[in-house]
């Protein structure tokens, strides 16, 4: 290929053109071949910059600990998710100043989409800026992770004999923040510009490497597919209906986490592949309803006035809020032992009569014989007569007492203790 300055060197040559003018119309042409090549930010300028997000990532790498990152340290973190809870703090990349940086508009000009996640924010503070810029990047997530979680909440509805189990015992919005928490940590600024005209503001350019990114959640999602084995070795093997129901909701859990980090890694990866779950929520769900809805079971007792009545009351009750109630000491599991009393009060008249009542109901784990709550409620209720005054606070003990202890059951059958 013949070169540019010796092609104009032959036209001004062949022209006649003056030694002074062939040098001007050279210098010409340079300039134009310069301008024409020349990159949309310098060489320096986008290696700076691409060195700022290098150390960044090593600081990413530290917290995750891998090697080569003795001088880092990792992010405070929470006991209850392993994750930092702590807001980002302003980054340590210097700002620039001077002339409008080409990344404000054209981020991907500096870095290659095929390996970078870029956004841009822009603040009247540089933490305000800064967030806004990892935000950009964030809300991709969130948005696809978001969507699944409705379909999860949807799915896990399980339903027997006309009583329900809703997925009100997920916090799935609480499990992905995990995984949200954990994409934010590893978004790194790596550039911030101070804007003075028209008015003062800041601008920063938040990066999240693809590359660095991709092999960290690989590893998460192969750990919890780990973890959701051993739940469902748990849930399969125990004979304690408590611990399976437990197990399978952890491993409802962890699967919805695993999904989480899933849908980052497609999002992460340039050809949207995650990798496949060797479990479906189907399956662990199917599991789940069956030992909740059929196999766990909760006994009443009560003793006191109108007993026979009370019992009959929040045997419904907690039917209908999806407990099974056995009269069968030796298949329960759970029993709520109670005492009713009802007494007429001295205070009415002859056209109106009030009782008193009082309800204290015991919850006794049947391993051990342990009481995990306690429920003790009393109030007022009036009629025309003293027995419609006697059934008006049978359907108020009812209504409190079903509430309260179904509140206490689901608590204790899905808490993480065992």
């Amino acid at each position: 290929m013949i070169p540019y300055t010796h092609f104009c060197c032959q036209r001004c040559r062949v022209l006649g053109l003056k030694p002074v003018v062939k040098l001007l119309v050279i210098s010409i042409a340079l300039l134009f071949y310069a301008c024409a090549t020349q990159p949309q930010r310098s060489a320096p300028d986008a290696e700076r910059i691409r060195q700022n997000a290098g150390q960044a990532h090593a600081d990413l790498k530290a917290a995750e600990g891998y090697p080569d990152s003795s001088n880092s340290k990792a992010p405070p973190v929470s006991e209850r998710t392993g994750i930092s809870n702590a807001q980002p703090p302003v980054s340590e990349t210097p700002v620039e100043s001077g002339r409008r940086p080409d990344w404000i508009d054209n981020p991907g000009g500096c870095y290659s989409q095929n390996n970078y996640m870029t956004g841009v924010g822009y603040g009247q503070e540089r933490r305000a800026a800064e967030d806004h810029a990892r935000s950009e990047i964030a809300k991709i997530f969130q948005s696809d992770i978001a969507s699944e979680n409705r379909s999860y909440e949807e799915y896990l509805q399980t339903s027997e004999g006309g009583r329900t189990r809703s997925a009100q015992n997920f916090n799935f919005e609480d499990i992905t923040t995990v995984s949200t928490r954990k994409m934010l940590s590893d978004i790194r600024i790596a550039a911030v510009y101070l804007e003075k005209k028209p008015q003062t503001g800041y601008y920063a350019l938040a990066v999240l490497d693809r590359n660095h990114v991709r092999p960290i959640l690989t590893e998460k999602i192969a750990v919890l597919d780990r973890e959701i084995d051993q739940m469902l070795a748990v849930a399969e093997n125990d004979t304690d209906h408590l611990t399976k129901i437990r197990a399978y909701k952890s491993g409802i859990e962890k699967y919805v986490l695993r999904q989480a980090f899933n849908t980052e890694l497609r999002i992460v990866r340039t050809d949207g592949r995650g990798i496949p779950s060797r479990f479906t929520l189907a399956d662990i769900q199917q599991k789940f309803a069956r030992v909740l809805l059929k196999d766990f079971a909760v006994m009443v007792t009560v003793q006191g006035d109108r007993a026979a009545e009370v019992q009959q009351a929040l045997t419904e009750a907690l039917n209908q809020k999806g407990f099974a109630v056995s009269f069968n000491s030796a298949r329960a599991d759970v029993f709520a032992r109670g005492n009713v009393q009802i007494r007429p009060m001295d205070q009415g008249s002859a056209q109106w009569k009030f009782v008193r009542w009082k309800a204290y109901f015991d919850l006794v784990d049947r391993q051990g014989g342990v009481v995990f709550g306690s429920v003790q409620k009393s109030g007022k209720e009036g009629h025309v007569t003293i027995s419609e005054a006697e059934e008006r606070a049978v359907r108020k003990i009812r209504k409190v007492l079903a509430a309260d202890i179904s509140k206490d059951l689901s608590a204790y059958i899905f808490s993480t203790q065992n």
